[in-house]
């Protein structure tokens, strides 16, 4: 356990399950800084996505298949899962919308620390964030005619 991305998330997981209460200070710092690490994130990304090809080894193939796991079949599990667990109405609607949103930008940041999936993440990340409104609204009037 050195990796301190594993070690603070579990000591996040491990603070919530017994309650503690964080302090206002460590609070405000870490929304401090997740407000000014976003941006760059985002043109870091930007920069990377405008020096390699979008689609990259993927192939059109790959990435639509990556594009349809993420914003097609992950959703419907959602929808089965929703349904499971008894949620309905704008409650259901929020767990398949998010489900359906492109990858956050921690994800890339995480996979270009380490060196994986980097070429991957950048083709998903770019299309599926340009896909993104007109698959939402897809989501919603599918949910809309389902009456869920």
């Amino acid at each position: 356990m050195t990796n301190p991305v594993l070690c603070g998330s579990l000591l996040g997981v491990i603070l919530a399950l017994c309650k503690v209460a964080t302090p206002s200070f460590v609070a405000q710092f870490s929304d401090m800084l997740g407000k000014g690490v976003f941006g760059s994130s985002l043109f870091v990304i930007g920069m990377f996505v405008f020096s390699h090809d979008l689609v990259g080894s993927l192939g059109c193939c790959g990435l639509m298949r990556i594009l349809f796991a993420r914003h097609v079949l992950a959703p419907t599990v959602m929808v089965g899962l929703a349904l499971l667990v008894g949620s309905r109405g704008n409650q259901l609607r929020v767990m398949v919308l998010q489900s359906a949103l492109p990858q956050a930008v921690v994800t890339f940041n995480i996979s270009a620390k380490y060196g994986v999936g980097v070429e991957l993440l950048t083709s998903s990340i770019a299309v599926g964030t340009l896909l993104t409104l007109p698959i939402l609204l897809v989501w919603l009037w599918v949910l809309e005619i389902a009456g869920l």
